[in-house]
């Protein structure tokens, strides 16, 4: 009767686990990549969708960096918005799904569009809102920009001078493998057309 497995049988059975490690692991992590890029466009909706409300209520955005405004009435200086029938969102995400932050800014930062660019001639009267994201790998601002843009950082005319397509549409991002990204929300363009 036998009692033990023989050296040949052990390292069989490793070289069947390797393999199927070496299957799995790579569509297990291109799940996780999908399963956060999914999370971050669920959570840049649900802070337009809070945003574009809170603007339609109160006739302007909140202030840069001001994203308790969603929450509670609160302009982050002292002072309140008058028409504000919050509160708009039920959370802000605390973190992005790569360990970075979400930030909601407000302003002339980013020209989205020529007409975004014209709509006021007073600088200090933001255009637009949009939030800033870190700690994004480069490689999934790539495919997000792909998912959520339709174009590939080979580069497209995007109709307002810019002829790279990661400077294009509503998710930009920067080139350095630790620059931000940034999904718009809104500009006034958009909002009055609406």
């Amino acid at each position: 009767m036998r009692k033990g497995f023989t050296l040949i049988e052990m390292v069989v059975v490793i070289a069947i686990i390797t393999v199927l490690a070496g299957i799995i692991t790579p569509n297990a992590l291109k799940v996780i990549d999908n399963a956060n890029r999914s999370a971050t466009v669920a959570d840049w909706q649900a802070i337009k969708t809070s945003t574009i409300a809170f603007e339609n209520d109160t006739g302007v955005f909140p202030r840069d960096n001001c994203h308790g405004a969603l929450s509670i009435n609160t302009d982050c200086v002292g002072g309140s918005y008058a028409g504000w029938a919050g509160p708009y969102i039920e959370r802000w995400p605390a973190r992005n799904r790569w360990g970075g932050s979400y930030v909601l800014r407000v302003g002339n930062f980013i020209t989205w569009s020529d007409a975004d660019s014209n709509i006021n001639s007073n600088p200090s009267i933001p255009d637009s809102a949009f939030i800033t994201l870190d700690d994004i790998p480069l490689s999934i601002r790539i495919l997000m920009e792909e998912s959520l843009d339709g174009v590939s950082t080979a580069g497209v005319g995007c109709g307002n001078g810019n002829t790279v397509g990661h400077l294009c549409g509503e998710f930009r991002w920067s080139t350095a493998e630790t620059g931000n990204s940034y999904l718009l929300v809104a500009t006034d363009e958009i909002l009055r057309q609406n």
